[in-house]
């Protein structure tokens, strides 16, 4: 498990439309390079305006609290800057939590995931998976009292799967299945991210995920396509809630800020949590 680091930066039931809810996001920032190409390949002045234009599109979505993949934090990449303060800073968010799952200071290596947030939150845990000595995707977990959902506590958590070998990803589901899974959690919980995987049938997709942890996708059949942002035609980042939780609106981000794009979705809680 990785140390946790908390920076602050700059200051299904549909339920009834009066109901407040918290605004949730999610983005695989590509480390701020806006495309798949290492960091390293573009200049600092060009890593910070892009990290600058995915905090405009979080403050543009008004989001109340982000889930942020593929992002730096002094990492020697990306001309050692912090990713993630430069992201909350340009979207007004006062609160983030950092998971560096890799995290080798010899080598000048700080990236993993992150979560923003509006409002105060507690930092609970960052986990690198370690499937392989090449594996650098994980987890990191707060816990909020968001006054939308009436100050009731909720974990969210910013995760990042293997894209290139199902093995892995099966062994990084199971690991969450152990941590999050039914019976392992204390309060409802909101989990964002980059899947690298659709919704499927078999092992090693976010079916299988959604199931080990007892939770649902909004219409996961739906052409909601996140990858590539250029030319989307797969739906590979997801936002699943508990049950306790229900979605009262979920869309695709348009802007073209990452080789990813973003979705945004309206929590509330269920009629069956309410009362």
């Amino acid at each position: 498990m990785n140390a946790l680091l908390l920076s602050i930066a700059v200051a299904s039931t549909t339920p009834a439309p009066s109901s407040p809810a918290l605004r949730v996001m999610t983005l695989n920032c590509a480390h701020g390079a806006r495309s798949p190409v290492p960091p390293i390949f573009f200049g600092r002045r060009t890593l910070q305006r892009n990290l600058d234009a995915i905090g405009r599109v979080v403050a543009a979505e008004r989001a109340d609290v982000v889930a942020l993949q593929e992002v730096d934090r002094r990492d020697f990449w990306s001309s050692r800057i912090d990713e993630v303060s430069r992201v909350a800073g340009a979207a007004g968010m006062g609160h983030a939590a950092f998971g560096a799952h890799v995290d080798a200071r010899r080598l000048g290596m700080h990236h993993g995931t992150a979560v923003l947030s509006r409002a105060r939150f507690t930092p609970r845990e960052s986990v690198a998976f370690r499937t392989s000595v090449v594996d650098d995707k994980g987890w990191v977990r707060v816990t909020a009292a968001p006054a939308q959902l009436g100050g009731v506590e909720v974990d969210v958590v910013s995760v990042h799967l293997d894209p290139f070998t199902p093995w892995a990803r099966r062994a990084q589901i199971d690991a969450m299945a152990a941590a999050l899974g039914p019976g392992r959690r204390a309060r409802p919980m909101i989990v964002m991210g980059d899947m690298n995987a659709p919704w499927g049938r078999g092992r090693g997709d976010v079916a299988h995920l959604a199931r080990a942890l007892g939770m649902h996708a909004y219409r996961p059949a739906a052409k909601l396509d996140t990858y590539s942002a250029a030319h989307p035609w797969r739906r590979i980042d997801w936002i699943l809630l508990s049950p306790e939780l229900a979605f009262r609106s979920y869309e695709v981000v348009p802007a073209r800020v990452s080789d990813h794009r973003g979705v945004v979705a309206d929590v509330v809680l269920a009629p069956e949590a309410r009362r």
